[in-house]
């Protein structure tokens, strides 16, 4: 099969400078993608701002898995998109992560809610800054509503700062070996129950159990 014959339609301000060095170009890397939802310790990696004018304008965030629900996805990548145009979570990931430093405040808040109202531009969170650091993420799956594919996504507002008062129980079981779910312990009333031989014709009967499910935050 013949090489590929690159001749025409190939953009004239293209600079072919940045590809003179073969070692200089990135073909990217091989990810392991998260496959389990549940509530992990994460670390952001990479933030990409996407506003390109062809595709519609996107915050990229990029985690590596520390640990959490389950033990199986730890190491693993998990890419989530913001998208501007979605004000609602926009705003409401501001404020969950405003004790990150520089990616919203009262202030940026009230200015971008009077440039909205007046009509002007407006500047909305900077996620930027949480890269390197560490966040509890909420993941949940999810269902095409035409195709049918399943895929690993962020709940609505599902990141914390690693540090907010809220998660720090979690994170601190997650530093600790796992997370809570699978740290549980039995109660003075379980080991009780364990020694305690079963009545006359209830042997071999299960006992009624609450069914196991991941805290929603």
């Amino acid at each position: 099969m013949p090489a590929i014959a690159i001749s025409e339609n190939v953009a004239a301000e293209l600079d072919m400078q940045k590809y003179e060095s073969y070692d200089d170009i990135e073909d990217g890397e091989f990810f392991d993608w998260v496959t389990e939802p549940g509530r992990y310790l994460a670390r952001c990696l990479k933030v990409d701002s996407q506003d390109d004018g062809t595709h519609k304008p996107s915050e990229n965030l990029l985690f590596k898995v520390v640990g959490g629900t389950h033990k199986t996805q730890n190491g693993k990548m998990f890419m989530e998109r913001i998208y501007h145009t979605a004000i609602d979570r926009l705003l409401k990931l501001g404020k969950r992560l405003s004790n990150v430093p520089d990616v919203w405040d009262e202030s940026k808040h009230a200015e971008f809610v009077e440039a909205m109202q007046s009509g002007e531009p407006a500047n909305g969170p900077d996620f930027a800054p949480c890269k390197d650091r560490e966040f509890v993420i909420v993941l949940k799956k999810d269902v095409d509503k035409q195709s049918g594919k399943e895929s690993i996504r962020m709940d609505y507002v599902g990141m914390f700062s690693a540090d907010d008062e809220r998660v720090k129980d979690f994170v601190a079981d997650v530093r600790d070996g796992g997370a809570p779910a699978e740290k549980a312990t039995a109660t003075p009333a379980a080991k009780t129950a364990a020694k305690t031989p079963p009545a006359k014709g209830t042997a071999g009967k299960p006992a009624n159990r609450t069914a196991a499910s991941v805290n929603s935050l």
